[in-house]
């Protein structure tokens, strides 16, 4: 009786480990396929070397406009060798999830970020 009870202990012990490991290996190829998904859409939205806002506006590469960290509310202008997509407060630092179009404030995703939108 004994041996029945472990053999169905280690019954369910497998079939609780065989269902993790589904779960994790579905988790896994979903975060992969993301990954990639992301990478894919950035290339796509800085192909040709600049970066537009819905309407159709430049926002990348623009120089002397005005943009706004949206971790910190810093506002900066963008000059010779500083980046739209790094705050330039010395107390924040943040990498900016999105900035604003400098011609209609709408938001634009950065494209180098990971993460779904």
């Amino acid at each position: 009786m004994k041996i029945l009870a472990a053999l169905a202990r280690l019954l369910v012990a497998i079939l609780l480990v065989a269902a993790e490991g589904v779960f994790w290996l579905r988790h896994g190829l979903r975060e992969v396929r993301l990954f990639i998904r992301d990478a894919l859409a950035g290339r796509r939205a800085l192909a040709d070397g600049t970066l537009r806002c819905p309407r159709g506006h430049t926002v990348f590469p623009v120089e002397d406009e005005m943009y706004e960290c949206a971790s910190c509310g810093f506002r900066y202008e963008v000059g010779e060798g500083r980046s739209i997509w790094e705050c330039p407060n010395v107390e924040c630092g943040a990498t900016t999830p999105f900035v604003h179009c400098p011609t209609c404030w709408l938001s634009v995703r950065n494209p180098w970020r990971w993460g779904r939108p």
